[in-house]
């Protein structure tokens, strides 16, 4: 009967939740039996959570002295352990959540760098080869030294650019030899098979030209180049190529470039026609460089990066010779639906046009210059070789070769950069040169035919003057 009676007094305490009644005083042993166990639990726990998260040994041990300081408290302590525990789970998680947010963000930081990296490798190399050969004229190096800094203004290194003249160096910004046709083909030829398809290579060249009947072609120190000698070093470019020319002649080049396959990399500008001349100017510069470099990229457009196409059109129209003169500018732009820039960015500037008159030099007219003329040494060239020499010292044939100039006529601030076939050499009874007046060489003379004035003393460059009758002349000479 006694055990049946303690049989079920177990089962009515089981039933009744006996954990509930700790929080009477009168079992300080049992509590103190609890706590331990509740303590062990805790300690357990807190193993565990040592396992998952560094951060809860920190509150487990904080908590573990409590328990010991104050005993009184341990009922407490064992719910804010098991709070706690509670809590460092939800840490746990939280710390999870954190570690993928980390990763997302590493993941992001790391596909930004891949593109930086990428936009870094797309940028251009730019390369440039610049010649200005003077043989007889004054301002190619000067022209070769304006598109010198405005490249290295607008991110061309001086390691890529090379830059071709005459023998003396003191002219030039950087002077990498003489400007040979075979300098500056391997110049060239260099940077081509350097440059790729996201690069550009600009080649300007100052000089002067000759040519007819469809071809040209350029005058370099003790030799040529021919439009299709350039059209043949050019075909390997896979780079966008910028080809500014101011020679005489110069023209002759568009149809050879434009008929290459890579023809759509290429833009070419020509200060003229196959049959027309360059121009020396009176702005320090050839006079197509100055319009299209010093008035237009630099001036007009305030140095900003604009196409070549809009540059071209407002220069072209501020000329001083206009379409159908044999003396305009030419275009010749391989790609004209695509705008082809020099450097940067894309900004389009539209200026007013400037109306411009033919400028006229500080030396009055040509009779007033030669005044007191009696005498003409006759200097006939085969272009730069001297073929022939003699002196006319009759009066009237001095009368009649200054009639077939047009003595009455201005003398101009621009020059032709042509190639004499003549030169004549006006002098005084003392035999002092009072200036020399050059006849241009052309493939087709014809009436008005350009030709330069030379003054005498230190002041050689070239002003313009047109020959009025150029079959009495030549009946005269």
């Amino acid at each position: 009967m006694a055990k049946v009676y303690w049989v079920g007094l177990i089962a009515w305490v089981l039933a009744a939740g006996i954990p509930a009644c700790g929080d009477d005083d009168d079992r300080g042993n049992s509590n103190s039996d609890s706590d331990s166990d509740s303590d062990s639990d805790s300690d357990s726990d807190s193993d565990s959570d040592s396992d998952s998260d560094s951060d809860s040994d920190g509150d487990s041990d904080s908590d573990s002295d409590t328990d010991t300081d104050a005993d009184s408290d341990t009922d407490t302590d064992s719910d804010t352990d098991t709070d706690t525990d509670t809590d460092t789970d939800s840490d746990t998680d939280t710390d999870t959540d954190t570690d993928t947010d980390t990763d997302t963000d590493t993941d992001t930081d790391t596909d930004t760098d891949t593109d930086t990296d990428t936009d870094t490798n797309a940028d251009e190399t730019k390369y440039a080869v610049i010649v200005g050969v003077n043989n007889g004229l004054s301002l190619c190096d000067e022209d070769a030294t304006d598109w010198y800094n405005y490249f290295t203004d607008h991110g061309y290194l001086p390691e890529n650019i090379k830059v071709f003249g005459d023998a003396g160096s003191q002219n030039y910004p950087q002077h990498d030899g003489v400007g040979t046709p075979a300098q500056i083909r391997g110049a060239l030829e260099e940077f081509i098979a350097k440059a790729d398809s996201d690069d550009i290579i600009s080649f300007t060249t100052s000089g002067h030209g000759a040519g007819g009947g469809g071809s040209s072609y350029l005058n370099y120190s003790g030799g040529n180049m021919y439009d299709t000698e350039l059209a043949d070093i050019l075909k390997d470019a896979v780079s966008r190529v910028f080809v500014f020319i101011d020679h005489c002649f110069s023209g002759g080049f568009g149809p050879d470039l434009m008929g290459l396959p890579n023809s759509s990399n290429i833009y070419l500008t020509t200060t003229c026609t196959d049959e027309g001349y360059g121009w020396d100017g009176s702005n320090n510069n050839g006079a197509w460089t100055w319009q299209f470099l010093e008035w237009g990229l630099i001036g007009q457009y305030n140095d900003e990066s604009i196409d070549n196409e809009t540059c071209f059109n407002a220069a072209a129209a501020s000329y001083n010779y206009q379409p159908p003169s044999v003396h305009a500018p030419e275009e010749y732009d391989g790609n004209s639906g695509s705008p082809f820039y020099l450097w940067g960015g894309s900004k389009t500037v539209f200026p007013a046009n400037q109306s411009f008159d033919m400028p006229v030099s500080k030396f009055g007219t040509l009779a007033g210059t030669l005044s007191g003329a009696t005498q003409i040494t006759v200097t006939t060239y085969n272009e730069f070789d001297v073929v022939d020499t003699t002196t006319l010292r009759s009066s009237d044939t001095v009368d009649n070769v200054m009639t077939a100039l047009g003595k009455s006529q201005p003398i101009l601030n621009l020059g032709p950069r042509c190639i004499f076939d003549k030169v004549l050499s006006f002098r005084n009874d003392a035999d002092v040169e009072l200036g020399k007046v050059g006849i241009c060489w052309s493939p087709k003379p014809r009436a008005n035919l350009p030709s330069a004035f030379i003054p005498s003393g230190t002041d050689s460059r070239r002003y313009g003057i047109y020959i009025k009758d150029l079959a009495s002349l030549s009946q005269a000479l």
